[in-house]
């Protein structure tokens, strides 16, 4: 559960790996990406700072693909929010044939590099790391550390790329990922290629696009069809952020918990194997969970499911 102390570590794993799959294409219509920001929401009199959501939005192609030119360029329309809710005009998004997206930034008129699922281990690339609302170029170099492949839990198999920042270098943090068929571990726009806490960053909490989506549960807006979806309400962890040993606390009259799963933003699942029964529990994760935002899955015996983010601290 200690960050990566050297860049070197990272490539000598990595370096191995064999990528020959057939991954999902960047999509081009009727996706929606679905985001959330973590950070201190407040300072108690004691000077602990308690950690929470601050910002929760989106991004979508609507279905009808929707084609736009700009500066002579054909984009697929990126517009805020889910299709069906009012949107704002975000931009424009274009793949060419070697594997990179580009992202056209609506207030600057300009284009710049977002992912490239090609790139090879050791390749520096500078990418947009910003939302769209930002007023000037948010440009980041990042470092290509990994590569290797995951499974959503529809058995599709995603290419991953481990990128990692020059503060996450020196700060012997990460990496966060870049995954071609799904967009950015940061979210669509706002992958930073560090995971270092605290701070307001942002986290890609589902992507879906047609009959698919990351990394688990069934179509539709993110969300898991045909259970009721609690965010949050009805379910407390505490102390969060925490090192891996928790209380869980369920509100009066919840149902017999079924399951406990804890997702990464990376879309890997993890068993938990709560001690206690009825509305309080404790929680201790292996040793082997390393630290980060996640989002901790409760099964309830009723059909509920509850959802919350846990923070695991080094």
């Amino acid at each position: 559960m200690k960050p990566l102390t050297a860049l070197s570590f990272l490539v000598f794993l990595s370096w191995p790996v064999s990528i020959q799959a057939q991954f999902p294409n960047f999509p081009d219509s009727n996706a929606y990406w679905g985001m959330y920001s973590w950070g201190v929401v407040n300072v108690t009199p004691e000077g602990y700072h308690e950690t929470g959501i601050t910002a929760i939005w989106g991004y979508h192609l609507k279905e009808e693909n929707q084609d736009t030119i700009l500066q002579g360029t054909s984009y697929n329309a990126l517009w805020g929010g889910a299709q069906g809710q009012e949107s704002v005009f975000a931009g424009g998004i274009r793949n060419d044939t070697t594997g990179r997206i580009y992202y056209f930034h609506p207030t600057t008129n300009s284009e710049y590099l977002l992912y490239d699922f090609n790139a090879e281990v050791g390749d520096s690339l500078v990418v947009w790391v910003g939302e769209y609302n930002f007023t000037g170029p948010s440009l980041l170099l990042m470092h290509v550390v990994s590569l290797d492949t995951l499974e959503n839990s529809n058995g599709v198999e995603y290419k991953r790329i481990g990128i990692v920042n020059d503060a996450a270098m020196a700060g012997g943090f990460g990496p966060e990922y870049w995954i071609q068929g799904v967009g950015g571990s940061g979210g669509l726009l706002s992958t930073y290629g560090t995971d270092l806490y605290p701070g307001d960053t942002p986290y890609l909490d589902c992507m879906s696009h047609n009959d698919t989506l990351w990394p688990s549960g069934q179509p539709g807006i993110c969300s898991t069809v045909g259970m009721e979806e609690q965010i949050v309400a009805g379910v407390n962890v505490h102390p969060n952020p925490n090192t891996g040993q928790f209380t869980l606390n369920l509100q009066e009259g919840a149902a017999a918990v079924v399951s406990m799963t804890l997702w990464n933003s990376q879309g890997k699942r993890f068993a938990i194997r709560p001690k206690g029964s009825g509305r309080t529990m404790s929680v201790t994760l292996a040793d082997d969970i390393p630290s980060g935002l996640y989002l901790l899955r409760v099964q309830l015996a009723d059909g509920a499911v509850l959802n919350t983010k846990v923070i695991i601290q080094p």
